[in-house]
């Protein structure tokens, strides 16, 4: 059975990939499937950027298909960038400038908490038209300065620190100990029980 993945993010593939690793299921992306449109995310929802995504995919592939939507809900910013948070640095910004941005933000701020939570909403749609979503959060703290490995399609991973790790921001962990406390593990974990009962 193959289930495809909303995504062209390679991080984003192996994180799920692993969650899913003991279904038996072949998880294929975008580029796999030939698919290598740039889908303009235009919902004021991270439910509905996911949908929008995983329908997309659906439809052109007519496969059960996953995908989700990411973002940063920091507490001195009154929750922003949220649903914006990969194009909050201006459109097209790479990584690099999202932390500077980030940072700059923060230390205009009016509140010197730090305080953050990452969200993800993870879908599954369904070629008979059928839809499930789950949510799954991280709550933690920004840091001043970027540290650790610098991944690429994850610049805030450089800045974030989770209130259930050891003090080290998710790029100073390993890849398998960031899926132990990331929110995208707790939202596709959440998902399963419809992926099992739909593929199984």
């Amino acid at each position: 059975m193959k289930l495809a993945f909303a995504t062209q993010n390679p991080f984003k593939l192996k994180e799920v990939a692993a969650v899913y690793a003991h279904l038996g299921i072949e998880i294929v992306s975008m580029g796999d499937l030939g698919l290598h449109d740039d889908i303009v995310e235009d919902q004021d929802t991270y439910e509905g950027n996911a949908l929008l995504k995983a329908r997309f995919v659906c439809e052109r592939a007519g496969l059960p298909t996953i995908a989700d939507d990411s973002g940063v809900n920091i507490d001195a910013l009154d929750g922003r960038p949220g649903i914006y948070s990969a194009r909050w640095a201006g459109e097209g910004a790479d990584g690099r400038t999202i932390v500077d941005h980030t940072l700059a933000e923060l230390t205009a701020a009016t509140s010197d908490v730090r305080t953050a939570q990452f969200v993800t909403c993870a879908v599954l749609v369904m070629p008979d038209g059928s839809e499930f979503h789950e949510f799954g959060k991280v709550h933690g703290r920004f840091i001043t300065e970027p540290k650790g490995e610098w991944r690429d399609k994850f610049p805030y991973d450089m800045i974030f620190v989770p209130d259930e790790g050891d003090g080290r921001t998710f790029s100073e962990m390993t890849l398998a100990e960031k899926y132990t406390v990331s929110h995208r593990e707790r939202a596709f974990r959440a998902l399963e029980k419809h992926v099992a009962g739909q593929l199984l």
